[in-house]
């Protein structure tokens, strides 16, 4: 029996579509949804169906299929008109007797001076050996922003909630973390992130005015007693929860509110206010109106990586800076996605660009196909220190290529970073050649600057003999005035 959430995301479907013709169709707006369309008397009735998760519907073929098999391109949805707050809401606990004093205003960076924007996980203390990493490891001189992952969001409060009351709390994470606004840094606490964004209840939040403005109440205080500098949004994705668009049509018009709301309460504090975006085609344009945000958030961090992977049963490069000439799809690559938010009305000077400390891993189905877009069906080996199928950190990479037996091949059109291949392992990833190009391609087309995802995974105990931080301070390097 279908779900509830499934038959509405039906309904909404079929009443947004229209047959005209007998046949089987994808829907206007959610490449994930199709429509058989059978003659009956002088019209047509619309049998609506849903592809499974995680992929599309070919119209050219009938079936549903991966993604990057499918040329889908949804028209956008008409958002619904965006207002101020004009209430503030209770907050879920007292907060303290004395209001926190307003922190310097953030002000973002003058002309020639760029973000590097540094996401640090608190789970990374877990790992085993020198892949355990800790606040102090954190080194100031290479980030202007410390994005401290995560906060999560509580299903019945809907609230900000402490990931690992353990970690951040008990071992004094957000207290040594903060520790770097005495050198500079600007620190902020994000909410999100893939696991936290599945199911309704950032939707349900967004939703209900009264909601949102329990949550503004309760994260603006949040943030003050905690001494952080601000907040990063990371639902991932309105509407689309976790990359499946059956979510509600408003969950992009009431995320520029819930923006909108946060901006004004973070205003008298000075508090920083940006968010993790998507860079998809798929999704960008059913999660996001690009114009408002632009207004609402002091900067914006595009995921351009994860582009590719094993879901796409085939080997590629999962952060291409470029449309390769191999490629089956010309915008699954941080130029266009860049050039698409900024032509949409994000301010240039606000977009920060994703580069990935971290590769895309696959097992070759044939060990004799060693080239782009060679088939596979299995992620590539976990890693000895991150521990998970089909992903590795640079410095997993480089260590296990220093031992020897890979073969590294460079781009010679220059649209991507190397890969690399050993027996039927196979792993795409960026290093200080490609991180050299697309620091010249943010200050080119006049970009805010760079983010990483995440600093824990950078060389920084310099297992591979380039240097610790050899990604960092290409980074820094490549963004220099």
């Amino acid at each position: 029996m279908l779900s509830a959430l499934v038959l509405v995301a039906l309904v909404s479907a079929a009443q947004a579509f229209k047959c005209e013709s007998a046949g089987s169709f994808v829907d206007d707006v959610d490449c994930a949804a199709f429509h058989r369309c059978v003659s009956r008397g002088s019209g047509f009735i619309d049998y609506p169906g849903r592809c499974p998760a995680g992929t599309m519907y070919s119209q050219a073929k009938g079936i549903c299929d991966w993604p990057a098999n499918v040329d889908c391109t949804p028209l956008p949805t008409t958002a619904a008109p965006t207002h101020a707050p004009t209430t503030k809401g209770p907050t879920t606990k007292p907060g303290p007797t004395t209001e926190p004093g307003p922190t310097t205003p953030y002000v973002p960076p003058t002309p020639g001076s760029y973000r590097r924007v540094c996401y640090f996980v608190n789970w990374a203390t877990y790992r085993n050996g020198t892949g355990k990493f800790v606040p102090e490891d954190l080194q100031p001189e290479l980030c202007t922003n410390v994005i401290y992952a995560f906060a999560t969001l509580d299903e019945k409060s809907h609230t900000l909630h402490i990931f690992d009351e353990e970690v951040d709390i008990k071992q004094k994470f957000y207290e040594r973390v903060t520790a770097l606004k005495s050198k500079g840094v600007k620190v902020s606490i994000a909410i999100g992130g893939w696991t936290d964004s599945k199911g309704s209840k950032y939707s349900d939040m967004v939703t209900d005015p009264k909601k949102r403005a329990n949550f503004v109440s309760h994260v603006t205080k949040f943030i003050g007693e905690h001494n952080f500098d601000g907040l990063d949004l990371d639902w991932e994705y309105p509407r689309c929860w976790q990359a499946n668009c059956n979510g509600p049509r408003t969950d992009k018009a009431n995320f520029v509110k819930l923006t909108q709301e946060l901006q004004a309460a973070f205003k008298p504090h000075g508090y920083i206010l940006s968010a993790a975006v998507g860079a998809s085609k798929w999704t960008v344009g059913q999660a996001y109106d690009i114009k408002a945000l632009g207004q609402s958030l002091d900067f914006i961090n595009l995921m351009t990586y994860d582009l590719a992977g094993i879901w796409d049963r085939k080997t590629g490069h999962h952060s291409q800076l470029f449309v390769h000439p191999k490629n089956s799809h010309n915008f699954l690559n941080s130029d266009w996605a860049m050039k698409h938010w900024v032509s949409q009305g994000a301010p240039a000077n606000k977009m920060i660009m994703g580069i990935p400390l971290y590769g895309r891993s696959f097992t070759l189905g044939n060990k004799a196909n060693t080239g782009l877009n060679s088939g596979c069906w299995k992620a590539g080996k976990k890693g000895p220190f991150t521990g998970e199928a089909g992903f590795l950190a640079y410095y997993e990479i480089c260590a296990d290529i220093k031992k020897g037996g890979w073969t590294i091949v460079q781009d010679p059109t220059g649209a991507m970073g190397p890969y690399a291949y050993k027996g039927d392992q196979w792993v795409g990833y960026d290093d200080q050649a490609i991180i050299a190009k697309k620091t010249a391609y943010i200050k080119k087309e006049g970009y805010g600057g760079a983010m990483v995802w995440d600093i824990t995974m950078d060389d920084f105990h310099n297992l591979c003999g380039e240097g610790s931080w050899p990604l960092m301070k290409a980074i820094a390097k490549g963004l220099a005035k």
